[in-house]
């Protein structure tokens, strides 16, 4: 029997993981480096060329960071594919949906030289046609929106880590 356990054999972890590779994470990071404290960053690959902002419903300004902004600034942390485009999922064909995974998957690994394991669904749709992508592109996990609600700890026989539903609680900007 295989046991999966966290770096230096723990068996428990505590993470956060932030969508879209924004402005506001840099001080986030900062936080978290400070507090020697890890997170999972889902970034979009094919939104790294351009630095565009937009104004938040609550007002906010976000703006996306570069490719050379996020090399430095998620050093030392996970990284995760979020979509090539941060499409609305539904919407596209198994051809898309592919073309969508693999790109990014391929454009963040070599951008961080290293290798992408997990995939965050944009928005709020996963179907048993994205979690067959994801197989297909060799993700090891893929975070889904659906909330647990649960603090309580699984068992790894009982989590799907391909319809991982970790216990979340979405933030407005």
């Amino acid at each position: 029997m295989i046991k999966k356990l966290y770096p230096n054999g723990k068996s428990k972890a505590f993470n956060v993981s932030y969508d879209d590779g924004v402005l506001q994470d840099v001080r986030f990071v900062n936080l978290l480096n400070q507090y020697g404290l890890k997170g999972t960053f889902n970034l979009n690959s094919g939104l790294m060329e351009n630095e565009f902002e937009w104004i938040h419903e609550t007002g906010c300004i976000v703006k996306r960071l570069s490719k050379e902004n996020v090399l430095s600034l998620y050093n030392g942390h996970e990284v995760a594919s979020h979509t090539l485009t941060h499409p609305f999922m539904q919407e596209k064909t198994e051809n898309e949906i592919m073309k969508e995974l693999e790109t990014d998957k391929k454009n963040l690994e070599k951008l961080f030289g290293r290798q992408i394991k997990g995939f965050a669904v944009p928005f709020d749709y996963y179907s048993d046609l994205i979690e067959s992508c994801v197989k297909k592109c060799a993700f090891e996990y893929a975070r889904i929106s659906e909330e647990s609600l649960s603090f309580v700890p699984h068992k790894n026989s009982e989590i799907n880590y391909h319809r991982w539903k970790s216990t979340v609680f979405h933030l407005d900007a």
